[in-house]
């Protein structure tokens, strides 16, 4: 009985704080904020007409900082590199604690060389992929210098 309530309240609270995680950012967005210098004034957000009038403009402004489909994907394979090393080092870590758990039986010994081995297998799949993306960027900016290169 205890379990259960105390189940339903950790299932309320996970709720209530992922509504508001979700929620969080319409309330941000929503609000009113006065961009620019004294005559270039214009509001983000809402109205841009001196009247009021209903229309509407929002400006949007670019986060990554690119311009092109190019920079985007240099983007992404950067952040994913960045997010990978991490999550490949965690995963090594996890492997080895499942050595230490181990203590000697056989089955879990088996298991942990397994999950060591898949580990380093995924790892070793993750950065071959990485280098090949190199190789062919390298090759192909042989052959025709500068052309990715100019990815901003």
């Amino acid at each position: 009985m205890v379990r259960q309530h105390f189940f339903a309240k950790q299932t309320l609270l996970v709720f209530f704080v992922s509504v508001l995680l979700l929620a969080l950012p319409v309330f941000v967005m929503a609000a009113e904020t006065i961009v620019g210098g004294s005559n270039s004034e214009k509001i983000v957000g809402g109205s841009n007409s001196p009247t009021g009038s209903s229309l509407n403009s929002f400006t949007l402004e670019n986060p990554l900082n690119v311009s092109s489909f190019c920079g985007l994907v240099q983007k992404l394979l950067d952040a994913g590199w960045q997010l990978g090393v991490p999550i490949a080092m965690l995963f090594l870590v996890y492997s080895g604690f499942k050595f230490v758990v181990a203590r000697g039986n056989p089955t879990k010994l088996q298991d942990a060389k397994k999950n060591f081995a898949y580990v380093l297998l995924g790892i070793a799949i993750y950065f071959g992929a990485w280098t090949l993306g190199i190789v062919v960027k390298n090759t192909i900016n042989a052959i025709s210098p500068g052309t990715i290169s100019k990815c901003e």
